[in-house]
């Protein structure tokens, strides 16, 4: 196989496996936002969560009863992440099939899909530039 095939198909790739995650994971918060059962929660902790390259950002943990009355304690997606009070009361969207699968409302958080549209937008320009970029060095290289 020549060289420049070599470099574009796994950068191609890539960009695919990228825009694909962003997608699946946009629908299933737009989901769980739209199907979950709703139920009192409070923040009982929040944890450093690591953006590789970027800042850290800080995830809340929630603790909250579901409808059949089992206590469960869980973190929500990381498309939605910010600085909790420990303590503050919220409302907590969980999926019914898993409820560990969770979305948090309140207390500096939005239970909206704007946050989750913005990470499939990011995530969406960074598997472009991939194959942008796969393009110009099989170009290039060619």
């Amino acid at each position: 196989m020549p060289i420049p095939l070599v470099v574009l198909i796994p950068l191609l790739a890539v960009a695919v496996a990228v825009a694909t995650t962003a997608v699946v994971r946009y629908r299933a918060a737009t989901v769980l936002l739209r199907t979950g059962r709703r139920v009192p929660g409070e923040i009982i902790d929040t944890q450093r969560v690591s953006q590789g390259t970027g800042p850290d950002v800080f995830s809340p943990v929630v603790r909250f009863r579901t409808v059949d009355d089992h206590e469960v304690i869980a973190r929500p997606g990381r498309w939605q992440t910010a600085t909790g009070v420990t303590g503050s009361r919220v409302t907590v969207v969980y999926d019914e099939s898993r409820p560990t699968r969770i979305a948090v409302d309140g207390a500096g958080f939005a239970a909206t899909d704007t946050r989750a549209l913005i990470q499939l937008a990011v995530r969406l320009v960074t598997a472009a530039v991939i194959a942008v970029v796969a393009v110009v060095v099989f170009t290039a290289v060619r």
